[in-house]
């Protein structure tokens, strides 16, 4: 298993906050999803749209809005 380039995040629910501090921040960061990498086997964070709306970006805000 090759290791990725991104950062990683051990859970869907560390990647969720680690998103919602980016998003709430003033930051040029403009990531807006979250998903799960194959290679690491960890979460990144992604600044492509159409991730905003995935499943992993819903389930991972809707477990950290509780």
């Amino acid at each position: 298993m090759h290791a990725c380039t991104k950062i990683p995040y051990p859970t869907m629910y560390a990647a969720a906050l680690a998103l919602r501090e980016i998003q709430s921040s003033s930051t040029r960061r403009r990531e807006v999803g979250i998903h799960p990498c194959p290679q690491c086997a960890a979460f990144h964070l992604t600044s492509a749209r159409s991730s905003a709306r995935n499943r992993w970006t819903t389930l991972a805000m809707a477990a950290i809005a509780r």
